[in-house]
């Protein structure tokens, strides 16, 4: 058990366990929508999965190998178990109400390994609580007992708002990523 955090709510940060799966997938739709807008179309993938529709490409003619929501699912599910990911929620009175998902990644340039914290999320009426700072902490503490020679995470490039929080909780702004989409 990760333990309480202290935060100005009391919030029980632990481990993802199955039955929470569902709450976090609704949990990571809140954070697409505020990340990238509301859907524009949920007509490719199906029912809740919010993806740009296309008009040039027909749906027939769109690949699927998996469905989206089943393949965060499948995520979220081997999370669980995982010895090398993990998927930390924050549980309230009122249920869930935050996540943080981290990884160990290999480095193929030198010895050692790095930790990714990969998603952050906590519901908008919860925030400026602590509870992602919290959820931080946790994962920070859960990458350095895998010995992990570094933590990270990425944050958009204009967003002042996370350059503050991740600050706040004290990481340094120390790398440029750059990206590549097809």
């Amino acid at each position: 058990m990760l333990g309480m955090w202290e935060a100005l709510v009391k919030i029980l940060i632990r481990p993802i366990e199955p039955r929470d799966i569902n709450c976090v997938l609704l949990l990571m739709g809140m954070n697409a929508v505020e990340s990238h807008g509301p859907p524009i179309s949920f007509d490719r993938w199906g029912p809740g999965v919010a993806v740009p529709f296309v008009e040039q490409l027909p749906n027939e003619q769109a690949p699927m190998p998996e469905e989206p929501s089943d393949s965060m699912r499948s995520m979220l599910e081997r999370m669980t178990q995982s010895e090398v990911e993990i998927c930390l929620v924050a549980n309230g009175s009122e249920g869930l109400v935050g996540y943080v998902t981290a990884c160990v990644h290999s480095r193929a340039h030198m010895a050692g390994s790095s930790g990714l914290v990969d998603a952050l999320f906590v519901s908008p009426d919860f925030r400026r609580n602590h509870i992602g700072k919290g959820l931080v902490v946790a994962a920070t503490r859960w990458l350095l007992a895998r010995n992990v020679m570094s933590c990270r995470a990425e944050s958009p490039a204009d967003s002042e708002l996370a350059c503050l929080f991740w600050q706040g909780v004290g990481w340094e702004n120390d790398l440029h990523v750059w990206s590549l989409y097809d």
